[in-house]
């Protein structure tokens, strides 16, 4: 079910998701507020009656905001870049979000998720040297501690993949450190295929969107071509070929197969 009203906002423009989501954040938090005199309320009068209300219809209402409407952002920029593949108005999203954002805090923080996305955004579309420029512009400081962590990741993953991109790095010792150790796993197998090897990761991963399962497929192809395996490698660039014109991995597979790009 939240996959569907996730799903239903990623169909606006970017700006109207930006405005639906600052009006669920603003009217959810008017809501919990209001519960807590509500609550100490109850605690005074002691009625039967408005306690099965409270239960009946405000903690249903509480679940779903906790459910629904938390990390909104999060959960309907995943959707739109990881399964509509939609690059620009995932970046326009968070070009937005400096603007139009009220707080001060959450302002900073947009600031520097904007140029994350930036990066990630003109990794996926090839312009490697362009997406470590924005990547270097990231300042952490601006970024709460609740975050940092996942921000950081993004940062290094992002970072290695372009300059593995643009020098073909070989040595594993380069590969960084992460929080999250599916993405070291990642990386790794990514770089072996990259620099000629041939890994069996790509075999046994099951990705859940479908942008991981473009990427999959991309470098499924470069693994079998590493192993001597041109149709096999056919196969997996057909895949993808009439996806995303925008992305690299569709590029690259449009080379291969002689196709224009």
């Amino acid at each position: 079910m939240k996959r569907w009203y996730i799903k239903k906002i990623s169909k606006q423009s970017a700006t109207s998701i930006v405005s639906t989501i600052e009006k669920l954040f603003t009217s959810s938090l008017i809501f919990l507020l209001l519960m807590v005199p509500f609550v100490f309320y109850l605690q005074l009068i002691d009625s039967d009656l408005l306690y099965v209300l409270f239960f009946v219809i405000c903690v249903p209402i509480m679940w779903l905001i906790l459910v629904f409407i938390s990390n909104p952002y999060v959960n309907v920029l995943n959707y739109v870049l990881q399964e509509d593949v939609d690059l620009d108005k995932y970046v326009n999203i968070l070009r937005l979000l400096p603007r139009e954002s009220k707080n001060k805090k959450f302002k900073r923080e947009y600031s520097q998720a904007s140029l994350l996305a930036e990066g990630r955004y003109q990794y996926l579309k090839g312009n490697f040297e362009q997406s470590l420029r924005f990547l270097n512009q990231v300042d952490f400081s601006m970024i709460s501690k609740r975050h940092k962590n996942i921000y950081m990741d993004q940062f290094k993953y992002y970072t290695f993949l372009n300059e593995l991109n643009i020098k073909k790095i070989s040595e594993p010792s380069l590969i960084p450190s992460f929080i999250d150790e599916k993405l070291d796993v990642q990386l790794r197998a990514i770089s072996n295929v990259v620099n000629g090897e041939k890994t069996d990761y790509f075999s046994v991963w099951s990705p859940e969107w479908k942008l991981e399962k473009i990427m999959k497929n991309y470098y499924s192809a470069l693994n079998h071509l590493n192993q001597n395996q041109p149709e096999e490698a056919k196969a997996c660039f057909k895949e993808i070929v009439n996806e995303n014109p925008e992305l690299f991995y569709v590029k690259e597979a449009k080379k291969y197969l002689g196709e224009a790009v």
